[in-house]
């Protein structure tokens, strides 16, 4: 299968047009990140898309966990019904107040993928550390 797609992060190439990339891996990893991080309800124009993986950031650790890994699994089996969901790690980083989210899957014939999305949590303050996921 020859597929291609915007690479995110969204950015130019040299000759000033959007940059797209082939890179299948890549790919399947972007299309993973935008549907856990896109809140259900952020399209317009398709408002059923995405988790409500982000509004775990108010919840205490443990709720978040198990909220996060049920919205992973209801997205992949929503919206990424290609993949094959392994295991939906989560860590949370209390000192930095970072979400860790480590989404193990594969693709057909290629072999187990990982993709680490970071995202901020909440301080005791209610102030937001940081508002971008950082994708590893």
């Amino acid at each position: 299968m020859n597929e291609i797609a915007i690479s995110l992060p969204f950015s130019f190439d040299l000759n000033g047009s959007v940059a797209f990339t082939s890179d299948i891996k890549k790919i399947w990893q972007d299309r993973v990140v935008l549907v856990v991080m896109t809140l259900i309800g952020e399209r317009v124009m398709r408002p059923n898309f995405g988790t409500n993986a982000r509004r775990a950031t108010f919840e205490n650790d443990p709720q978040a966990i198990t909220l996060i890994q049920h919205e992973v699994q209801a997205g992949f089996s929503k919206w990424l019904p290609e993949l094959s969901l392994k295991s939906v790690d989560v860590s949370i980083d209390t000192v930095e107040s970072i979400l860790n989210v480590t989404v193990n899957y594969s693709y057909g014939p290629y072999d187990l993928d990982t993709v680490t999305i970071q995202s901020a949590t909440l301080q005791q303050s209610g102030n937001i550390v940081s508002e971008i996921p950082n994708v590893k």
